[in-house]
């Protein structure tokens, strides 16, 4: 008589367990980090393009009022808040300001003197991201301008 031999091959139920457990702990981090990160995000802020108004005829250099719904500072990134910075377009061009480009003139308004050659424009102020890709949120109207 032979005496029975049992499988010496461990059980996969053990391990498919722990497959399973690994995977839904780096599901529940990975939720619980993108969570942190939505939190953590500011909203960002609503420009408020005061003047030139729309179809305005003006001279160089033009020189835009807004309030942007913050306070601005100069960072290394440009005039910001936030991560977020300031550029303005012009037609396809986008421009930044340089340090003595923007001045504060009190209760929220800003005075930025923007360098430009006389032409017709389509005027939106945008903020971008430490990459300086424009963000879709927070833009001023589109103003039509002549600058003679």
């Amino acid at each position: 008589m032979q005496p029975t031999q049992q499988s010496q091959r461990p059980s996969l139920v053990p391990i498919a367990i722990g497959i399973i457990l690994l995977g839904l702990t780096l599901v529940i981090l990975g939720r619980v980090a993108a969570s942190r990160r939505n939190a953590q995000r500011e909203a960002t802020p609503a420009i408020h393009l005061i003047a030139p108004a729309a179809d305005t005829v003006t001279s160089a250099p033009l020189v835009l009022v807004f309030e942007p719904n913050t306070e601005l500072r100069l960072q290394p990134t440009g005039w910001g808040a936030g991560r977020n910075h300031l550029h303005v377009k012009l037609n396809d061009t986008e421009i930044m300001p340089g340090a003595r480009d923007i001045e504060d003139l009190g209760n929220g308004r800003y005075r930025w003197t923007v360098q430009t050659s006389p032409g017709t424009y389509r005027l939106q102020m945008i903020w971008s991201g430490p990459d300086h890709r424009p963000l879709p949120e927070g833009r001023s109207e589109t103003r039509e301008i002549v600058i003679q």
